[in-house]
């Protein structure tokens, strides 16, 4: 029986995101390699192949040793020069918020954000974390939405840096380990990588990429415990079909109400962008929408579920390929353990294709 949850109420966005960056590594940690190992300490799951169920192929591992600070960084400084490059006159002493929105963090404290801050050489700006599973990207979008509309920030950096190897070799040893089962099969679908956005006013007159239009936002404490990470120490363990089950039970209806309110249609859509944690679950949630495969960039193939960075890496990857034309409608569905949903309307900005020229 569905639990009915009341109609979310819509926000309309006020910022757009003037460019991404990223930092992806280059070793590649291949699904073929976890599932041997997988085979030959647990002949009873022979049977389970991590490639065809969840559809990723192979991940990106960061060099033993590298921070989630030295990740974030990378991206961050990525961000600015394409920013810079775009002939937009912004300096580091203009960015007067930094926030870090991601499950893997450098300490308890301080935050992530102020050590950052500190690497890239922004000397003083507002900086904390945002720390909320996969969706922690989203709300770091949100929040800098709320700044900036009530004049509290005129130019915001958000940043994600996952190191999801780490817990998909920790769940992988607590399995051939038999300490744990098959509750852990969804952390080995991790994988590692960086992202960053610089955000501004949508009054802004140089060149952007994106406007952010709208949002819904929810938590449903129903599921708020069926996906746990006690530490990054520790294995991973997800009872993925009540998740599976939760995003499609209430997932659609949210985005179809998110769509109503904002006077869109399924045609109007150019690009569907969903969280990424197995092709399973979003062939599901596009037939669920009447949205053909087509319309939705698949990147977890070949780089696995990055967690926070999922969505914004996936956006900037689209845009750098050109796969969307100025005035394009992207929706997006993040979600992430809670179980937490943000349903996102964007639009392509009309000079995109002199900021993607720009970058090539």
């Amino acid at each position: 029986m569905k639990t009915m949850v009341k109609k979310l109420p819509t926000h309309m966005g006020s910022v757009k995101i003037m460019e991404f960056g990223c930092w992806i590594p280059e070793n590649v940690l291949e699904s073929s390699h976890i599932q041997k190992g997988i085979n030959n300490a647990l002949p009873e799951l022979n049977g389970y192949d991590i490639c065809k169920r969840a559809g990723v192929t192979e991940r990106r591992e960061a060099p033993e040793g590298m921070t989630v600070v030295e990740m974030g960084a990378l991206a961050a400084c990525d961000a600015i020069r394409n920013a810079q490059s775009n002939n937009n006159d912004i300096h580091l002493e203009d960015i007067d918020t930094v926030i870090f929105c991601s499950v893997c963090r450098m300490y308890a404290e301080p935050s992530t954000a102020s050590l950052i801050q500190k690497k890239i050489g922004i000397h003083s700006a507002t900086s904390f974390d945002i720390s909320n599973a996969c969706l922690g990207f989203l709300d770091g979008l949100i929040v800098v939405d709320s700044f900036i509309a009530s004049g509290k920030s005129k130019l915001a950096l958000i940043i994600g840096a996952e190191k999801g190897c780490t817990v998909l070799k920790n769940s992988y040893n607590a399995m051939i380990n038999r300490e744990r089962g098959t509750e852990c099969m969804a952390a080995l679908t991790l994988g590692d990588g960086a992202v960053a956005a610089l955000i501004c006013p949508d009054s802004y007159s140089g060149k952007t990429s994106l406007s952010f239009n709208a949002y819904s936002r929810t938590t449903l404490s129903h599921y708020a415990d069926l996906s746990i990470l006690p530490s990054m120490e520790k294995p991973m363990f997800v009872d993925s079909k009540a998740l599976f089950d939760g995003a499609l039970l209430h997932g659609p209806d949210m985005i179809h109400n998110l769509l109503n309110d904002i006077g869109w249609t399924k045609e109007d859509i150019d690009l569907f962008i969903p969280h990424q944690p197995s092709i399973k679950i979003i062939k599901a949630g596009l037939d669920s929408m009447g949205l053909p495969i087509e319309k939705c960039p698949i990147t977890l193939d070949s780089f696995g579920n990055m967690a926070s960075v999922s969505i914004p890496f996936t956006l900037q990857k689209i845009l750098n390929e050109n796969q969307v034309l100025p005035g394009g409608k992207i929706l997006l569905m993040g979600y992430g353990s809670g179980l937490s949903f943000s349903m996102m309307a964007l639009e392509v900005c009309e000079n995109i294709a002199d900021v993607r020229q720009a970058i090539v």
